[in-house]
């Protein structure tokens, strides 16, 4: 992973990158985050695309970069919790809860200040439209200064726009936040996509699966589509009746990347779900 720690501290110089990493080796090696561009994080229900979202961020964070990350579910505390317990190492399902073991409490009394200095913004963006979201990213971008910085728009499916079909809504939310990202060279915005349920019915996932992926496609820079082989395996096994539940610590993730220019290429990673970690 030497050249993920190079790109980092190459952030922390304050040199040009030509794309932030995700924080995830096998992954940073096929694909990036480009400054200037859209890129689309695409995955069934609960494939854990939240969390590699947040896993990407916190990587940027720590080497000073600023993040905007524009939940679209009702609340935002869901996200913020997974932010606390990927920034501590702690248990994501302690977090907030009263009954928290006291070394946990300890954790988070003496290292929890480090996360409220750091330039994360999270505003409620429930029911918004794509020209409202490109509103509250400039009014964002602009009030604070910023030359380079992140946004995380989570996720595509629930902006409120109105068209004909699902797929020409979507194309045309790609689009402006495509074009936001372009205007502002040095802003990348990832937004988290929902594959549709054919994904789950075919066994695999890909960019097909995407509704609108053909305009979407155009739109952003590349489609990164997160398949969780541990969330098929606990799937598999519920409808076999079997009791037995794979391990969560060290779960196998699938990667298939497609870029604008058509190129393509696929890798594999794990995943510490309860910590919201990968490698």
């Amino acid at each position: 992973f030497r050249a993920e720690a190079e790109r980092y501290a190459a952030i922390q110089r304050g040199d040009r990158v030509a794309s932030w990493p995700w924080g995830i080796g096998p992954l940073d090696e096929v694909a990036g985050v480009e400054p200037g561009t859209l890129t689309i994080l695409a995955g069934l229900s609960k494939h854990g695309k939240t969390r590699i979202a947040v896993h990407l961020s916190v990587g940027l964070l720590r080497a000073g970069i600023p993040v905007l990350h524009l939940p679209l579910e009702a609340g935002w505390q869901g996200t913020w919790r997974l932010y606390v317990s990927r920034w501590l190492g702690v248990d994501s399902r302690l977090v907030g809860r009263p009954d928290m073991a006291l070394s946990t409490i300890e954790i988070l009394r003496g290292d929890a200040h480090g996360l409220y200095g750091v330039p994360l913004a999270m505003e409620d963006a429930a029911g918004l439209t794509s020209k409202e979201l490109v509103a509250r990213i400039r009014e964002w971008w602009i009030r604070r200064g910023l030359e380079y910085g992140v946004v995380v728009v989570d996720f595509l499916q629930l902006c409120t726009d109105r068209g004909d079909s699902r797929a020409e809504v979507l194309t045309r939310v790609a689009y402006s936040l495509a074009e936001v990202a372009v205007r502002e060279s040095g802003l990348a915005v990832l937004a988290v996509a929902q594959l549709n349920r054919q994904a789950e019915r075919d066994g695999f996932s890909a960019a097909e699966h995407l509704e609108g992926s053909g305009g979407i496609q155009q739109a952003a820079q590349s489609i990164v589509v997160i398949d969780s082989l541990y969330m098929r395996a606990i799937r598999k096994r519920v409808a076999d009746g079997s009791s037995e539940v794979p391990s969560a610590r060290c779960a196998p993730f699938k990667a298939h990347v497609l870029n604008r220019g058509g190129d393509s290429a696929t890798c594999t990673f794990t995943g510490d779900l309860a910590l919201g970690r990968f490698q």
